[in-house]
């Protein structure tokens, strides 16, 4: 469920193709629409969540 999860984020309109990182949050129920505002915070949680997910699974995605 996790791995899904943050496969669909980076490939989801929530994540920012052309500067790197996360947006805080999407404007959609489809998370297609970003709010474009990046949070420092957020995008260092969310790096460790995929380095972990990468120790784990060991997928190139990440």
């Amino acid at each position: 469920m996790v791995n899904k999860t943050l496969v669909s984020m980076v490939r989801g309109g929530f994540y920012d193709r052309v500067d790197g990182g996360f947006c805080r949050y999407s404007t959609d129920d489809a998370w297609l629409v970003p709010h474009f505002e990046k949070m420092t915070y957020d995008n260092a949680l969310l790096s460790e969540l995929f380095l972990k997910a990468y120790a784990i699974n060991k997928k190139e995605r990440y």
